[in-house]
């Protein structure tokens, strides 16, 4: 989220989701990341888990589904 004029407006840039992660010096295996689908007032977040080199949506109740870490406001 960025806040600009006074708004809290969402940023909806897509990002490049890497392998791996260096932080300082350690190397983190990405194995999964949360998105949010929606505007900054409202919205539903959603996580992905990856295993091996297939990613999975877990999401309230329902049963993990194969599907990439992309949210779009078509869904």
């Amino acid at each position: 989220m960025d806040f600009i004029g006074g708004t809290t407006v969402k940023n909806s840039t897509p990002i490049d989701l890497p392998e791996v992660v260096k932080v300082d010096k350690c190397n983190y295996l990405v194995i999964g990341t949360i998105t949010h689908m929606g505007t900054a007032n409202a919205g539903h977040n959603r996580a992905y888990l990856k295993s091996g080199s297939k990613w999975f949506l877990c999401e309230d109740p329902r049963l993990p589904i194969e599907k990439q870490p992309i949210d779009s406001s078509a869904e």
